[in-house]
């Protein structure tokens, strides 16, 4: 029986190989391989999330198949998953997936920022649009208490308009990147665009975020050029996970190529689907970008998760959904994503467009719920934002309604 399983995913393993141009991205590897002998001939280790056999011991597991594999171990993942990221040496990967103590073997696919950046304002204060259209400023809960944890390219640990509302604390700061800098300061932007939308300060200068009184934190799983992958947004999970208690709220506003396998599907879900599913069932809310390609958002991951909560773009000065924002039944809520006023990196601030500006909308509006109803599960807060939204209707593309995200009578 474990042979016929791991035949299963070892088979669309190597057809992942065969497809790692298909991002169409320059820093994705050019080489292509058909079959299993074309895989093992390339000479370059390539990255992989091994997942471990129940039971064992995530560290000495590690330990032990590096030495006995010759493997270079990146992450090791105790929480949302029992695993480690990898690089393997090509000839090894059929024998390391035939060891009793692998369970199972995902290629660590890239990931990137979803965002289209604008012209920057200047810094005084300004109300942004998403601020006002889902009424932030009609509601006393400001979200004291509340936390959202920010999985991206960091944040500006000295931004004037989030240091009030930053906690970038030992215990719950994470970098999963490693640029040999301060510890989760973001020198991409993106994030930090992100943090703002969810909690910039009230006060005399930059932006206002929907909860002015939520803490971010910065759990970095992007890099400068806002690139990451599999195994790095692993990391992040998994550390969101440890501290779900705290950590109730996650934004994901990032996503790749992929697609969800529900049970009973005949197929094995990823690295990435196990370790979102099983941190929601810590208790972690997730609200995460639909995607900016135009298309179904279950093409992309990790919106294409029925677990978390996927958030399409709406433009409010038109009254539209844009013609780039994913969309379809995989859609939870739309929120604004189009001219999105926010803080960016060092000190500064910017207006992007993207579905990873509407996430952070809905990021804090589970956070605000959470603080009105602190014993809500993952699902029950869906549901309680759901209930708030406006009467949906049609997005783009689709005949699949898409309400709109309100937090008035939170």
């Amino acid at each position: 029986m474990q042979t016929l399983m791991r035949a299963r995913w070892l088979a669309p393993l190597l057809a992942a190989a065969a497809a790692l141009t298909s991002c169409a991205s320059d820093e994705q590897p050019t080489q292509s391989f058909s079959t299993l002998e074309g895989a093992l001939s390339a000479s370059v280790p390539q990255p992989y999330i091994v997942q471990f056999a129940a039971g064992l011991d995530v560290d000495a597991t590690a330990k032990e198949l590096a030495g006995t594999f010759g493997l270079a171990v990146r992450h090791r993942y105790h929480h949302a998953l029992r695993g480690a990221a990898v690089q393997v040496p090509a000839p090894i990967l059929a024998k390391l997936a035939a060891d009793p103590r692998v369970a199972q073997i995902d290629y660590d696919f890239d990931v990137y920022a979803i965002g289209k950046p604008g012209p920057a304002p200047t810094p005084v204060q300004t109300v942004p649009i998403g601020y006002t259209y889902i009424g932030a400023g009609e509601t006393a809960n400001e979200g004291a208490g509340g936390y959202v944890a920010v999985l991206d390219t960091g944040i500006d640990l000295d931004h004037p308009d989030l240091a009030a509302n930053l906690d970038a604390g030992a215990a719950l700061l994470k970098d999963c990147v490693g640029e040999n800098t301060t510890a989760g300061n973001d020198l991409d932007g993106h994030g930090s665009h992100v943090a703002g939308t969810i909690a910039a300060v009230d006060n005399s200068i930059g932006s206002l975020g929907i909860g002015t009184a939520l803490k971010v934190v910065p759990v970095k799983v992007l890099n400068r050029n806002g690139k990451g992958s599999w195994s790095t947004i692993v990391c992040g999970i998994d550390h969101v996970t440890a501290h779900a208690g705290v950590l109730r709220v996650a934004n994901l506003s990032l996503g790749g190529p992929g697609s969800y396998c529900a049970p009973d599907a005949g197929c094995t879900p990823s690295a990435l689907q196990v370790a979102i599913e099983n941190s929601v069932k810590a208790g972690v809310t997730y609200a995460v970008a639909a995607g900016n390609e135009g298309a179904l958002a279950t093409t992309s991951v990790p919106a294409a998760y029925p677990a978390v909560i996927a958030v399409s773009a709406y433009d409010t000065k038109t009254a539209t959904f844009p013609a780039w924002s994913n969309y379809g039944p995989r859609v939870d809520l739309a929120a604004p994503g189009v001219g999105i006023f926010s803080t960016s990196k060092n000190a500064g601030y910017a207006t992007f467009s993207g579905t990873s500006m509407a996430a952070p909308h809905v990021a804090a509006a589970a956070a605000l719920y959470l603080v009105g109803h602190p014993a809500a599960s993952p699902a029950e807060v869906r549901e309680g934002l759901l209930q708030l939204a406006l009467p949906s209707y049609p997005g783009q593309n689709s005949q699949h309604a898409e309400p709109i995200l309100q937090v008035r009578e939170l």
